[in-house]
């Protein structure tokens, strides 16, 4: 709603949920001290919050190294694989996930190997980066470990500590993730791969729009043939992050 250009936001304060988590991060870019000014692409004649396209700022792209995390706890429960997952909040366009593999029963001092990823953001101005870290269990369901959000504008690139909070964002003793950060512009240094992205994104889109159409209309069979089409588009989408992430490297 803050992104649709609302003054006030009407939020459930008993629940320690993703919503209040995502809101503490939003109020984080005045240090908690108050109002936060609206950016001025959401006063921009045309904007929509829905069409990226009405968005008029310079995009941006993130890539965010995970390297290792120290003092995981889980209480009363003995640790078991952490993972760590990675989330864009902002506008449509902009949301995206990602997360690293699990490691091996090691909550004190865990490490990912350098796992890398790369986030295009359309409106830096309002997207927003959290950071979670889980525990899979024996049964591979997801146990909430510790979080942290931040606005995407405060980020700063290096090696970066990002201090875990609990699910009601009060600090975690100790517990802190390692991470390096790289911010650049994609138009000025891999616009070709970059344009091709976008144009990749925008068919994944469509696609999905039209797999939910057919199938409220029952039509289950060419539901299922936009749906392998879709398929090879994401893993189109793969190789190109691949061949970029392999780019920067010899660069």
């Amino acid at each position: 709603m803050w992104n649709c250009g609302s003054q006030l936001c009407a939020l459930n304060y008993q629940t320690a949920d993703w919503p209040m988590q995502v809101n503490q991060g939003r109020f984080l870019m005045n240090g908690m001290c108050g109002y936060v000014l609206q950016p001025d692409c959401i006063w921009s004649e045309g904007y929509s919050p829905f069409d990226k396209r009405s968005v008029k700022v310079d995009p941006m792209t993130i890539s965010v190294t995970v390297i290792g995390a120290r003092h995981l706890m889980r209480p009363k429960q003995k640790l078991g694989n952490p993972f760590v997952e990675i989330e864009i909040v902002g506008l449509d366009c902009d949301n995206n996930k990602w997360k690293t593999l699990s490691t091996q029963m090691n909550g004190l001092n865990p490490v990912w190997s350098k796992q890398t990823t790369d986030f295009d953001i359309h409106c830096p101005d309002l997207a927003l980066i959290r950071f979670v870290v889980n525990d899979e269990d024996t049964f591979g369901e997801p146990k909430f470990l510790g979080q942290a959000t931040f606005p995407v504008k405060c980020l700063r690139t290096g090696y970066r500590s990002v201090p875990l909070k609990n699910e009601y964002s009060e600090p975690l003793e100790l517990s802190a993730l390692l991470v390096h950060v790289d911010i650049r512009n994609p138009q000025e240094e891999d616009n070709d791969i970059y344009s091709c992205l976008q144009d990749l994104q925008d068919q994944r889109e469509d696609l999905s729009s039209r797999i939910a159409e057919l199938e409220l209309n029952g039509d289950l069979r060419q539901a299922q043939q936009v749906r392998q089409v879709l398929q090879e588009t994401e893993a189109t989408i793969v190789k190109k992050n691949q061949e970029r992430q392999h780019r920067k490297k010899v660069t």
